[in-house]
């Protein structure tokens, strides 16, 4: 039985180990399928709202990036306010600068919008290779701390 008990709580301790690398791949998903978002706006430069639904549409779809892109088509249509606050795996300065680089979509003329698109671009392709240099270093290593630290917990207690 107690055993078993050294296992169960192994098991948990790399149950919350994963929950917090989960945070890091998230971070990457979320910048990855924006500046997707943002490659397919530059493609299809018409930004008339009707297109910009569309491809929201088609983008792909994780919870978060789905809340982010119903927040903006709510935006888009009924014109409420664009509050990214609700993303918690975003600093408070990307929320805003996303907020800012949503809300300012289709405000130019195409040149304008091209410059615009690739200031965009290359933020968001750093924060792409910030948030995959992040998960690909303390992913794996915050799961091999917990591990051994579950398994030195679970020594001193036998």
């Amino acid at each position: 039985m107690k055993y078993i008990l050294m296992l169960c709580l192994i098991g948990v301790i790399m149950l919350v180990a994963q929950g917090v690398c989960k945070q890091y791949r998230d971070r990457f998903a979320l910048f990855e399928a924006l500046g997707e978002f943002f490659r397919q706006m530059r493609l299809n430069l018409s930004f008339q709202k009707q297109k910009i639904k569309e491809i929201l549409k088609q983008a792909t779809l994780k919870k978060t990036n789905k809340d982010i892109y119903t927040i903006y088509l709510d935006y888009l249509d009924k014109g409420t306010p664009l509050d990214l606050s609700f993303v918690r795996i975003l600093e408070d300065s990307e929320q805003e600068q996303l907020t800012n680089m949503l809300r300012s979509l289709g405000k130019n003329d195409t040149s304008g919008e091209l410059k615009q698109l690739d200031a965009y671009d290359i933020y968001l392709k750093d924060k792409i290779e910030l948030t995959r240099r992040e998960k690909d270093k303390y992913c794996p290593l915050i799961t091999k701390l917990s591990f051994l630290f579950a398994v030195g917990l679970a020594i001193l207690f036998i």
